[in-house]
Parts: structure tokens; C-alpha cells; sequence
């Protein structure tokens, strides 16, 4: 009762001074030393200590703002209150990623209150707004390239990379899988027979070795291994995969672009024994706009090599360069039930050695975020594409309609750590009934973002 009444004291006074000198920013001057008097009565008071951060921010003194704002929530963590205006000090000073993470802590905390509504769109989105293929080993409607760009895009908005060098992305878990012979290089989905539970993890390493306000460069590592059914093991799966990459950012007009290209290289291997190995290079250019929207236009060239090239490479050989340009696009809707829509479009190329696996393709994919509660979403995903095998040499043609669609629960357990439950389908569609072939996946996973 003491502390209350003391609150309505400091605040009575400030509002008779603020109505003579005519507004709340004349009482600025005034407002700290009762707040600091306070303090010195009773150092572990919260709420005090939110109220001398906004009355430094209000002087422009952000530093000091931080400082106290941080104080506020080491003594009570889940003041939404301290969280929202520690969120608009952190935005103040670029650093939007930390700002993002108290923003989305009103929403978890207090999703009703009235700082919830004040919340820009930007901050709605979730951390992971782009995952890699990872419990999918790969996508084969040309979503893959786009989808990985825009995370990695997003990444490296500049004020992100003021407050971190490294970014981690783990994915594992335990699912069905009908079609475990896809590889991270494969290409094509063929009837295998095989169906088998299988454990995975892929684990996702990025580090910036130059890191400034503009510019960045350094290695990326990633893996994908997974572990079948006994019966299986011939299709066991490790991919190693490292390369380096080089980015660079500034902003115009509102907008923030980065520019980043990137070398990759693959090695496969299937039951212990080489698969294939794959050379990338990719192009991108991303825009991220003042909504938190984000568009991004990418082109890629990589070279795969497989061990097995058929009884006629002439033909059958996968062996080759493949081509790719696209364009997605990611809007922040921020409504209470559409928190984000994604769609692109890729074209392919694939200048294969073997006359039966080069085509050109087009594709179209979409995907859309449902937040159910602050920690529960729900994300849609599909994708169609064409294939023109112009170079087949048997008969009826194999021209495919590649179909995917799938599914993702995810309930978020902290705001780095999440579980999701799984379904994905792919469709390799043709006259040829010898290259027709589907793939069913579902299972549970776990997902780190840092």
C-alpha cells in the first residue's frame, strides 16, 4: 500500500506541474529526481525502475533508458510493460532483431493488453520465418533455392548483425518416410519400394569472420543424416556440406537491400558409400521492406556429379550443370489469424549429360503462417511445377506435373526452441508409368534457431 501510494503521489505532481507548464515533456527535467529518490528508498522496485527509463528515453538519453529498462525486468521478467517500451529503446538504437524478441514477450505475456495492439508487423513475425529443407532432405518444385535465400536474406539485415556474428539452425527428429533414397543433390523421385522410420538431424552453422555495418563474409557449414529401419540401411543418409559466402547491405528510401553470393559444395553418401557431389553458386538480391515484408530474386548454377552413371551415360547419367532463376516474395500480414503469405515462381534448366534426365522446368510455390495462440502455429505449404524432358528417347513421354504440399504444427517451447508435428507429399506425375513416384512424410521434429 505504501509503494501505490507513493506512485500516486509522484504522479499527481507531475500532472499538476505538466498542466502549468503546459505538457507532459516540461515535467521531464522534474520526473527523475523524484524517480531516483524513490529508488534510493527502495533499489529492487520494479515498476520505478521502468518509469526512470522512460522518463530518460523522453530526454533522449537511450543509453540510460537500456540501463534502467534492464533493470526493470532482471527484478520482474514478465512485466509486459517493461518489455514493450525496452522493445522501442532497442528499435532506437538499430538493434530490431532484440527489439523483435520483447515486442513478441508482450504478446506472450499480455496478448490482450493494449501495448499488444501498438505492436508493429515486423515484430509479429517469428525468428524461424524461413526454414531450409531439412526433414523433407530436399524439395524438388524449386522452392528450395528460394526459401533458403530468404532466410538467409533476412539474416543479414543490418541491424541483426550489430548484435551477433553467428546464426544456428538445428533440425531433428523421428518420421515415416515411404521414399528414404532422396538425397540433399537429388534431382529426381523415383519409385523405390522402401518405406522405413527413420531418426535425422540437420544441423546449420553460419559464421561471420568480417562483420560491419555494411559488410560480411565467412563460412557456412551444414549437415543431414539420417538412420533407417534395419532393412534400410543400404539408403542410411550423411550430407556434408560447407562453403563460404559474402554479403553486403545498405538502405535507400526505407528500403534495406542486401546483396549476397555464396559457394556450396555437397558430398553425399548412401549407406557408407559415395553418392555424388555437388558444386553451387548463388546469386541473390534481398529487399526488405519498411513493413517487414520481404522480397527476394536469386539466380544459381551447380554442378552435380554422381558415382553411378548408368550402363549408357550417354543417357542414363544425372551428371551436369543445372540452372535457376526465381523470385519469392514474403508479406507481413500481422493479423490475429494470417501472420504471414509467401509465393514465388523458379525456372530450371537442367543441362543433364544423360539424354532422359535433362528438362526445363517452371514452378510456383506458396506458403502461408496461422498463429492459433502466441505460442502455437500452424503453417501451409504447397508447391506445382512442369517438367519438359525434351531430350527423352523413350516412349510415351516422361513429362512431369511435380505436386508438394505439407503441413506444420509448431509450438514454440521458448522463443529459440520449437516442436512441430509434420506431413509433407510429393508427386512426380507422368504419362510413363516407369517414372511415376510419390514420397509421404510425417513425424514429429524439433527445431533450434540461435
Amino acid at each position: 500500500m505504501v509503494s501505490v501510494s507513493v506512485m500516486v503521489v509522484i504522479f499527481g505532481s507531475l500532472a499538476v506541474s505538466g498542466q502549468e507548464r503546459g505538457g507532459a515533456q516540461a515535467t521531464l527535467p522534474q520526473i527523475l529526481p523524484i524517480l531516483e529518490q524513490r529508488l534510493a528508498q527502495q533499489p529492487d522496485h520494479a515498476e520505478t525502475w521502468r518509469l526512470v527509463g522512460k522518463a530518460r528515453q523522453g530526454q533522449g538519453d537511450q543509453e540510460g533508458a537500456l540501463a534502467a529498462l534492464g533493470r526493470a525486468l532482471e527484478l520482474d521478467p514478465e512485466n509486459a510493460a517493461a518489455h514493450h517500451d525496452l522493445a522501442h529503446v532497442l528499435d532506437a538504437l538499430g538493434r530490431r532483431d532484440e527489439a523483435a524478441y520483447h515486442f513478441r514477450r508482450v504478446l506472450e505475456i499480455a496478448p490482450g493488453c493494449s501495448y499488444a495492439e501498438t505492436i508493429p508487423s515486423w515484430a509479429r513475425l517469428p525468428v524461424e520465418n524461413v526454414a531450409p529443407a531439412g526433414f523433407e532432405v530436399t524439395r524438388l518444385d524449386g522452392s528450395e533455392i528460394g526459401s533458403e535465400q530468404r532466410r538467409r536474406d533476412g539474416s543479414g539485415v543490418p541491424d541483426m548483425a550489430t548484435s551477433r556474428r553467428s546464426s544456428f539452425f538445428f533440425e531433428s527428429g523421428v518420421q515415416y518416410n515411404t521414399n528414404p533414397t532422396l538425397t540433399p543433390i537429388t534431382q529426381e523421385l523415383f519409385s523405390s519400394g522402401a518405406a522405413s522410420w527413420q531418426a535425422f538431424a540437420n544441423p546449420d552453422w553460419e559464421y561471420r569472420l568480417f562483420d560491419n555495418d555494411t559488410w560480411r563474409n565467412g563460412p557456412h557449414l551444414r549437415g543431414y543424416f539420417a538412420v533407417n529401419e534395419g532393412p534400410y540401411a543400404e539408403f542410411n543418409l550423411a550430407s556434408y556440406q560447407g562453403g563460404y559466402f559474402g554479403e553486403h547491405s545498405w538502405d535507400s528510401d526505407a528500403v534495406t537491400y542486401v546483396s549476397r553470393a555464396e559457394y556450396g559444395y555437397t558430398l553425399d553418401r548412401l549407406g557408407g558409400s559415395e553418392f555424388g557431389d555437388r558444386h553451387t553458386i548463388t546469386l541473390s538480391e534481398g529487399l526488405i521492406w519498411p513493413s517487414g515484408s520481404q522480397t527476394t530474386i536469386y539466380y544459381s548454377t551447380h554442378w552435380s556429379d554422381f558415382a553411378d552413371d548408368g550402363v549408357d551415360p550417354a543417357v542414363d547419367s544425372l551428371d551436369g550443370w543445372t540452372n535457376s532463376v526465381g523470385i519469392c516474395h514474403s508479406v507481413a500480414v500481422g493479423q490475429r489469424l494470417l501472420e504471414s503469405v509467401s509465393i514465388g515462381s523458379d525456372v530450371e534448366i537442367a543441362d543433364i549429360e544423360g539424354a532422359d534426365y535433362a528438362y526445363n522446368g517452371v514452378s510456383l510455390y506458396s506458403d502461408a503462417t496461422i498463429p492459433l495462440t502466441t505460442r502455437l502455429s500452424f503453417h501451409l505449404e504447397g508447391g506445382w511445377g512442369y517438367r519438359d524432358y525434351h531430350r527423352f528417347t523413350g516412349s510415351p513421354s516422361r513429362d512431369e506435373t511435380v505436386w508438394r504440399a505439407g503441413a506444420r504444427a509448431k509450438y514454440a517451447v521458448l522463443e529459440w526452441w520449437s516442436v512441430s508435428a509434420v506431413f509433407n507429399y510429393d508427386r512426380f506425375d507422368a504419362d510413363n508409368a516407369d517414372f511415376r513416384a510419390d514420397r509421404w512424410l510425417a513425424g514429429v521434429v524439433t527445431t533450434i534457431v540461435k
